[in-house]
């Protein structure tokens, strides 16, 4: 039965970069995942068993679409959090269902920075780049949904899911309120368990004055008018990713993003 606390939920992409034969084995996707595969075999990676894949940049909301989608699926085998474009070329190639989601960089590069100690917010605008642009040639392979379809209507996203490759996955009642909250508190919970009340209140994908503090400060940074053209890029090539997005999908994220978030939708 699926718990909270058996979800592994990724690799430390800065750590494993530090690996030269990491940098090089990106170029070749099946060998970048088997060399992943030996060096971290507990990680979720995609394997001819995997029955979905769930994956993104960073801050991104895949924590929350892979606990809810693990909440309702408890008995599928999920390959999520790597945050590499080579985990997603293989999914493709191999037909798998798969799931891109997409953020505005700005707010996808501020809530990772914010829990992620040390991090370079221009650094990592520049890895948010790099990610889209190695997926881009693939994204007529898989389902891309933004963020705003992720936190306030995920169970249409995995009817998406369903309808695009034949399957019949549970959607997640993401209209049960009862049933988001209770996901996000025990997401909360285990992050204050794993971390302590400080870093969890950061990490976890809910608000907090702490959390909502850090990311005004870095988005004060990645504001700054050196990065005017760094920034004009990135949103470019954000709007080409989210060109992919199903038409009934992205006039749902239109109209949600015209709406407050929902007491408690994952931040």
């Amino acid at each position: 039965m699926w718990r909270l606390s058996n979800v592994n939920v990724g690799i430390r992409v800065r750590d494993a970069a530090r690996d030269p034969v990491y940098d090089v084995l990106e170029r070749f996707p099946r060998l970048w995942c088997a060399y992943i595969r030996v060096r971290t075999p507990h990680y979720r990676l995609v394997t001819p068993k995997t029955d979905i894949v769930i994956d993104g940049f960073q801050g991104s909301a895949q924590t929350f679409a892979l606990h809810a989608f693990l909440a309702v699926n408890p008995d599928t085998q999920v390959a999520s959090h790597m945050h590499n474009p080579a985990h997603l070329v293989v999914a493709v190639r191999m037909g798998l269902p798969t799931l891109l989601i997409v953020r505005d960089p700005i707010d996808a590069v501020a809530s990772w920075t914010v829990r992620q100690e040390g991090t370079d917010p221009q650094v990592e605008l520049r890895r948010w780049e790099w990610f889209h642009r190695r997926v881009l040639a693939h994204l007529g392979g898989m389902v891309v949904t933004p963020f705003e379809q992720v936190t306030r209507s995920f169970g249409d996203v995995i009817t998406e899911l369903n309808a695009r490759y034949d399957r019949s996955f549970a959607p997640f009642p993401h209209s049960d309120q009862h049933a988001v909250d209770t996901l996000l508190k025990d997401m909360r919970t285990y992050s204050v368990q794993s971390h302590g009340e400080e870093r969890g209140d950061l990490i976890a994908p809910t608000p907090s004055i702490a959390r909502d503090e850090g990311l005004a400060e870095v988005r004060q940074r990645l504001l700054n008018p050196d990065l005017a053209a760094l920034r004009a890029d990135v949103q470019s090539l954000y709007h080409r990713v989210v060109a992919h997005v199903d038409p009934g999908t992205h006039e749902e994220r239109q109209s949600s993003s015209r709406q407050a978030r929902p007491s408690g939708s994952p931040s």
